[in-house]
């Protein structure tokens, strides 16, 4: 491997690498130039408040460019929903929706002024003889809320929500996110793929993706790297060029 890191050989239990909780929520305040580099570009795939407010908004959503999230802020233009002070309150909250109903609480969320987060991705479905594209959410009935609890206990009262997941370790939730934003907002073929218990921490040195971290389940198994979210178990894939990543610390 170039640039004097170590190769991918062992295996470490799950635990984010060190991360700048700052350089997520503003792009880069307070944070170096590796991890504002690993960011920049993404914040153009966000939704700014105004541009989606009801459910047949986000689902006609089409994808420009290799832009596949919504990011719904109740902020104004200008700002995302991630730039929030880090003293705030607020805390990431994951709910569990029910079914189909992730867009639609969405906008809900959006029109009553929180912050959410719903990755989507591109799916074809074929229906006889017509194609059609649409946006789908990457975790089937799940939703990201950056808020106080009584703001999840609002997103609870909508009646589209089954539960809410508190998330102990919110320096890892928004790790996880971040390389999920990152992914996506470069136009990632992300696919399903089944949670790691454990894995090797990789980052992507080269190409489109460059910046990414993310793990992979063995040295053996470079070839895709596994972007998951703890709190609920789910994963995703992405396929990469093992001769590409770098384990790291």
């Amino acid at each position: 491997m170039g640039g004097g890191g170590r190769s991918i050989t062992g295996e470490v239990r799950l635990h984010p690498p060190p991360y700048d909780r700052a350089s997520f929520l503003d792009g880069g305040a307070g944070g170096g130039a590796r991890q504002r580099d690993r960011f920049a570009g993404s914040e153009r795939s966000h939704v700014s408040a105004g541009c989606a407010r009801d459910s047949e908004d986000l689902m006609t959503m089409e994808a420009n460019g290799t832009e596949r999230e919504a990011i719904l802020s109740g902020s104004e233009p200008g700002t995302t929903s991630f730039g929030l002070p880090a003293e705030d309150t607020r805390r990431w909250h994951v709910l569990h929706t029910r079914s189909r109903q992730e867009k639609v609480l969405a906008s809900g969320l959006l029109g009553m002024g929180l912050h959410c987060y719903l990755p989507l991705v591109q799916r074809v479905h074929y229906y006889g003889l017509r194609k059609v594209r649409a946006e789908v959410p990457l975790f089937p009935s799940y939703l990201f809320l950056f808020g106080t609890l009584e703001d999840a206990y609002r997103a609870d009262r909508t009646r589209r929500v089954a539960g809410i997941i508190p998330v102990v370790d919110q320096e890892h939730i928004e790790w996880e996110l971040a390389n999920i934003r990152l992914a996506l907002s470069r136009g990632a073929d992300l696919a399903p793929h089944s949670f790691l218990e454990r894995g090797i921490r990789v980052e992507v040195r080269a190409g489109p993706f460059k910046g990414l971290q993310g793990l992979v389940e063995s040295s053996k198994k470079r070839d895709r790297v596994i972007l998951q979210v703890r709190a609920f178990g789910k994963a995703a894939r992405l396929e990469v060029d093992g001769s590409i990543l770098e384990a790291i610390d």
